[in-house]
């Protein structure tokens, strides 16, 4: 009997640019910033820059944090809007506790204009972040079509990602208006990849990775409603199972526990820690390490032979 095969793949950063997507987002949130703060553009970016740069290299301290238990379960360069929020949210506390430290001096922001507390500060950062998130464009890796009908012809193939299912299909329609002959493709849609459940046992999987010394925090594996989707998706059902995504931590970490394999496409923004995690799971032969779409194609191909 012929091998099943099945490919869960993450979308956006994965099948997307999303740094070139998100480019008029951030830009726009930043100014939104510096006019708020009353300061001029270059003076903002000076600031930006050394928050951004001091966040970038310590993933043990900033990130993703889940809304329940308020744990780190990604890295802040997940998304790129992501680490504008994370960005913008160290700058506003540093400027009202510690200006030095941004080498400014307090009198260049007037204090009026800075939240007073966690509750104001989280309300003007939703505030930018509702100004600015129309702004988010649709831009596909090179070669995005031809990879996914190649793929296609792998085996089963089903898009798993945290957006919800329309707006993938609203992207991949883009795609098909200048490659009519990309068929339809499974969206699953809504997998929480950043929520923990901890009331949630997985038999045989610790709640807890120790990924040090490359990273100095624990990841935490207990994401119950990825697992949902993955097996909604009947991807436990194939004879050879591999997940393709750009994050380690949200995208491959839980389906390499469930004895699936790993393919890792790397971003610009790709943290050193996670391409040495990813590394280490090569020597095991769970994981393997692409940089582009014609690479991740071959890595999935080889993935799914072995």
């Amino acid at each position: 009997m012929a091998k099943r095969s099945h490919t869960g793949l993450d979308f956006d950063g994965t099948v997307t640019d999303v740094e070139r997507e998100a480019l008029p987002y951030s830009t726009g949130y930043k100014a939104d910033v510096a006019q708020h703060l009353g300061i001029g553009a270059e003076d903002l970016e000076s600031m930006w820059k050394i928050v951004e740069t001091e966040i970038q290299a310590s993933p043990g301290e900033f990130g993703w944090r889940d809304g329940g238990t308020n744990r780190i379960v990604a890295p802040a360069t997940a998304d790129p809007l992501l680490l504008t929020r994370v960005t913008a949210e160290q700058l506003l506390s540093r400027l009202k506790e510690a200006p030095q430290s941004l080498e400014v001096s307090p009198a260049r922001v007037l204090d009026d204009k800075l939240p007073q507390d966690s509750v104001a500060r989280h309300e003007l950062l939703e505030y930018f972040f509702g100004r600015n998130y129309g702004k988010l464009e649709t831009h596909f890796r090179v070669g995005a079509a031809d990879f996914l009908m190649s793929l296609l012809k792998l085996g089963r193939l089903t898009v798993i990602t945290n957006s919800k299912t329309k707006g993938v299909q609203t992207k991949l329609a883009k795609l098909r208006e200048g490659n009519p002959s990309l068929p339809d493709i499974d969206v699953r849609g809504g997998a929480e990849k950043f929520t923990l459940t901890p009331d949630q046992i997985m038999d045989g999987i610790a709640a807890e990775l120790d990924c040090s010394p490359h990273l100095v925090r624990p990841v935490f594996t207990q994401r119950g409603r990825y697992y949902d989707v993955l097996k909604e998706s009947g991807i436990f059902e194939a004879d050879s199972r591999v997940v393709a995504g750009d994050v380690w931590e949200l995208d491959l970490m839980l389906p390499i526990l469930l004895n699936m394999k790993g393919a890792f496409i790397t971003r610009q923004m790709t943290p050193e820690h996670e391409i040495a995690i990813v590394q280490k799971e090569t020597e095991s032969r769970r994981a393997k390490i692409a940089h582009n779409l014609d690479g991740l194609f071959s890595v999935l191909e080889e993935l799914h032979r072995s």
